[in-house]
């Protein structure tokens, strides 16, 4: 894109009344243009002269700096501040990802307007256009150059017209949310172990070539998820694999994969493992009964989104346990012929990779770079300690490897050095401190180098180690780079990160509106699962203790507990309190059902508080209550470094999921038998929470116990 020549390294006072002009004549414009040096001849003559004579007021760059006058920062604001931004490239293939566009749909995502419009001026395919919601749903328009005065004006009128990306995506990035949630509540635990479990099964020993070790996930473009054996009669459930166990949350889990036999029409018999994922399955149930605004259209683009992210999270560099694991298959369910069944996708599967047709999944760039050492330290004096620290930790890496580390100390070394020591090194570890913000500008001009050069490679290098900073602190031109901040974890979360391969740029990519996705899932596969009756079932439970409800404050809603910091505790019994104490008493009576031919065990579990001292509770509180499920998907996401998804805006996410949820249990959607049976809880150390009873009663001492207990440090 045209950026004049190049990126400077910073804004010095002399350039602060350039700066103030640039961005007040950006304001002034209706279009800010972007496009490469390569291709000023046609968008000068073609597109330029049709937005003069139509009266367009826009701005370019080049009308502003000369070469190499245009710093990263200038460019940012620039892009924050115009209303519309044109982005005019050759095709897609050579513009796959560009610091424009991250920027641009940086934007969308904040301000929840589609400000971007893409002129191709050259031929391209669907294929090709990158595979982010706000791109695929953005105005792109292919030149004619026939009819070049057609399409100029349809882009005309895009760039005066006004939509919120709600419009534009009425159910969200939907399917995002499903595959993130899906990958980390089942298929990180399974995917790992599943080659040995196979191997070490009798299946697999007496039906030698015919029980793949890959897991085979289907995706039915209608998005429906019965069993495999109610979707297709050539494939019988023989048994299961043995239960891979596991403590989530504070509760001990048993996570188990079926065992699939399939026919084939010459009557041979296969043995497979695979699904049709239950949190796939709600997309169908949402735009079947109409549970929110989502067309036709959107389901079969949020069936592609899917997979596509799915496979992106399954076979990324940073979750190697899982690469190569399973195999996706999208297909058509809707037709009447054999490619609509299910064995007939998984056979064909199989003769391809008998064909050696079958080749590996490769959607990260090739690790073809050689780096001298592993790490790289930026920090300013006046961070040398932690920096120090911080080291240490590297080289005495717990997983023993010992990670080669350099370091170049600011200001005191030399810019080439510098320079020198980044290009040697695969990951560059920047230190945001206060300090470094405030008295030490080359801080900020560094994270602008070092980004830049990352859109450059298309190759994620950098990461801000925020020190004593918050999020909001940091430029906003790096504002959608996963950081790693000075908390509790981040030791982990270091090592976790320079253990990995490079991260493509594509992957930080902001993700757009998950919380719409993790919302209507978590009704549809799970509350509308646990809530029938749990009123009784609770009373139920507390005759099994032996009590009776008027000796004890019973809460007969499940709390379903959004904290703001995304921090989940393993139990709610770890929560601690000066005046009360929160004990498990065990679970309600469970809901046992079949989820996509799998069995599933739906438990809710029951706390009592009670008071410390005598004078404290009339009565102890009993109550049924969680942290949601979707909060710790978004602390993982956070955590992952692949997933888009910087802090700042996961909690943005978590006060969407938690007000959409409250929502949809408001709505028509909820069968009425489960109205007033749930209440979700923003827990942040300040709210005040107030529930009814069962004739609609304040219940506002009970809540405030509750809630006092759960948000008390």
């Amino acid at each position: 894109m045209a950026t004049g020549g190049g990126f400077s390294r910073g804004v010095s006072v002399v350039e602060d009344c350039q700066m103030t002009k640039w961005l007040q004549d950006v304001k002034d414009a209706e279009v800010m243009i972007l496009y490469s040096s390569e291709d000023f001849y046609q968008v000068s003559k073609i597109v330029l002269e049709h937005f003069k004579k139509r009266g367009v007021r826009y701005i370019h760059p080049e009308e502003h700096f000369m070469p190499g006058e245009l710093t990263l920062q200038m460019l940012s604001e620039g892009i924050d501040k115009c209303k519309k931004l044109l982005l005019i490239v050759s095709n897609f293939k050579n513009s796959h990802f560009s610091l424009e566009i991250l920027l641009a749909l940086e934007k969308c995502q904040r301000t929840n307007c589609l400000n971007l419009i893409v002129l191709v001026l050259d031929d391209f395919d669907k294929s090709d256009i990158p595979k982010v919601p706000m791109i695929q749903n953005a105005a792109i328009v292919r030149m004619n150059y026939n009819v070049a005065d057609f399409y100029l004006d349809e882009i005309i009128r895009n760039l005066r017209d006004h939509r919120e990306l709600s419009t534009v995506l009425p159910a969200g990035n939907f399917s995002t949310g499903l595959a993130w949630s899906h990958f980390f509540g089942f298929l990180e635990i399974i995917l790992p172990e599943l080659r040995n479990l196979i191997r070490d099964s009798d299946w697999y020993r007496n039906n030698i070539g015919q029980f793949p070790e890959r897991f085979f996930i289907l995706l039915p473009t209608t998005a429906r998820a019965p069993s495999l054996p109610q979707a297709d009669e050539n494939i019988k459930t023989v048994g299961q694999l043995p239960a891979i166990k596991r403590t989530i949350a504070g509760a001990k889990r048993e996570y188990r994969v079926n065992v699939y036999k399939l026919t084939a029409p010459d009557n041979r018999d296969f043995f497979f493992c695979g699904e049709i994922p239950s949190a796939f399955g709600a997309i169908s149930k949402v735009y079947e009964e109409m549970l929110c605004k989502i067309s036709a259209k959107q389901r079969d683009l949020e069936v592609q989104r899917f997979s596509y992210v799915l496979q992106e999270i399954i076979n990324h560099r940073l979750n190697e346990s899982c690469n190569n694991t399973a195999k996706i298959i999208v297909y058509n369910d809707d037709g009447k012929g054999e490619d609509a069944l299910p064995s007939y996708q998984i056979l064909k599967v199989l003769r391809e990779s008998k064909d050696g047709q079958m080749t590996r999944h490769d959607a990260t760039l090739e690790d073809t770079c050689v780096y001298e050492n592993d790490v790289c330290l930026i920090h300013s004096e006046h961070d040398d300690g932690f920096a120090n620290h911080v080291r240490h930790i590297l080289e005495e890496d717990d997983k023993g490897k010992k990670l080669r580390v350099s370091v170049a100390k600011l200001p005191g070394e030399a810019a080439f050095a510098v320079e020198d020591r980044i290009r040697e090194a695969r990951w560059v570890i920047l230190f945001v401190s206060k300090f470094a913000m405030r008295d030490a500008n080359y801080i900020p001009v560094w994270l602008a180098e070092l980004f830049s050069l990352s859109v450059e490679e298309r190759r994620l290098r950098v990461i801000p180690f925020l020190v004593d900073v918050e999020p909001t602190d940091v430029p906003n031109f790096i504002s959608s780079v996963t950081y790693i901040k000075k908390d509790t974890v981040y030791k982990e979360r270091l090592l976790h990160a320079v253990r990995g391969r490079d991260i493509t740029m594509e992957s930080q990519l902001p993700v757009g509106d998950i919380a719409s996705g993790f919302a209507w899932a978590f009704f549809v596969n799970y509350l509308r699962h646990v809530l029938p009756q749990i009123k009784e079932r609770g009373q139920r439970k507390l005759r099994e203790m032996n009590l009776k409800e008027n000796d004890v404050h019973f809460v007969s809603v499940v709390l379903e507990l959004i904290p703001k910091s995304l921090l989940c505790k393993d139990q709610l019994t770890q929560v601690h309190s000066e005046i009360y104490n929160i004990e498990g008493v065990g679970t309600v009576v469970p809901i046992e059902t079949n989820v996509a031919g799998i069995g599933r065990v739906f438990n809710s579990n029951m706390y009592r508080i009670t008071g410390k001292r005598p004078d404290v509770l009339e009565k102890d509180v009993l109550f049924m209550g969680e942290y949601a499920t979707p909060i710790r998907t978004l602390k993982l996401m956070c955590h992952s470094m692949v997933a888009g998804l910087p802090e700042k805006q996961a909690k943005k996410q978590a006060k969407a999921f938690c007000d959409l949820l409250k929502h949809i249990l408001r709505s028509e959607s909820v069968p009425t038998e489960m109205k007033n049976t749930c209440e979700v809880v923003p827990v942040d150390g300040k709210c005040r929470l107030y529930l009814f009873d069962e004739q609609r009663n304040w219940m506002g001492r009970t809540a405030h116990i509750i809630i006092t207990t759960l948000t008390n440090k």
